[in-house]
């Protein structure tokens, strides 16, 4: 008796999801982020952004295409897949979507886009990271950051390497060029990475953004925020005074929390 109350309890702790969620132009001419849900609640349990690319609106086309694929299929297959393997099929249905437009109309074929996922499986007590590209995910307990996806950047590889420093790679001329991105190009494999975490807590804080938001801020600026007790309201009010000052993209962001 003593096991299934525990368990009970635990499942109770990520039945309720506290979310808000924004996109911005900001300095830019068109916004070519987009996410899902556009207006998020307590309801939602998954989470999408990503980032376009290609010139003119078809990074806003890609990333809408990502957008619209990936959570309609995640949403219409809960239950008949794991969630793993659920998010990852997701991944491979946007790509084939957005290689067919190219291969229909050539002026798609350059497009592509970010996209950081976060699904927050009830039913197995855990949340499912998918990134592919810069936009990041944020993981923090209270002020401690204990996650954080890495960028598939040629600049990240250079950091990795020991070729440049932490500080060099915040400046560098190829900072935003991508290794790895959700495109239209039959010959890009669509390799993002996925993982399953089942160790969350109460006040576990989310934040999915974009680079327009990170790339504004100073390096861990996050970490001096008080996630475990700050409103979103306030969270979101804070973000958008530090992007709306010094962003020189788009920014876009989901700010979520389990209750």
């Amino acid at each position: 008796m003593r096991e299934i109350h525990a368990r009970f309890i635990r499942m109770a702790l990520i039945t309720k999801v506290e979310a808000i969620s924004g996109s911005y132009i900001g300095s830019r001419n068109s916004n070519q982020d987009a996410i899902f849900p556009v207006d998020a609640d307590e309801r939602a349990s998954l989470f999408i952004l990503c980032d376009g690319m290609g010139g003119h609106d078809f990074g806003n086309i890609a990333a809408t295409v990502a957008c619209k694929v990936i959570s309609k299929f995640i949403l219409n297959h809960i239950g008949k897949q794991d969630s793993k393997s659920l998010v990852e099929n997701s991944f491979k249905l946007a790509k084939a979507q957005m290689v067919q437009m190219g291969t229909i109309s050539p002026r798609h074929k350059d497009m592509g886009t970010t996209t950081s996922l976060l699904f927050v499986d009830k039913a197995n007590n855990s949340v499912i990271l998918g990134n592919i590209g810069d936009s990041r995910i944020y993981w923090f307990r209270g002020n401690q950051e204990i996650y954080r996806t890495v960028d598939h950047s040629v600049v990240m590889e250079l950091y990795k390497k020991g070729i440049i420093s932490k500080r060099q790679a915040r400046t560098h001329p190829q900072k935003h060029l991508l290794s790895r991105v959700l495109s239209a190009n039959p010959e890009l494999p669509v390799a993002p990475d996925v993982i399953e975490y089942g160790k969350v807590k109460p006040g576990d804080f989310f934040i999915l953004c974009s680079d327009g938001v990170w790339d504004a801020l100073p390096d861990n600026a996050f970490e001096t925020w008080n996630w475990f007790n700050i409103s979103l309201t306030e969270a979101r009010k804070q973000l958008l005074k530090e992007c709306s000052r010094n962003a020189t993209d788009n920014f876009s962001f989901h700010l979520i929390r389990l209750l």
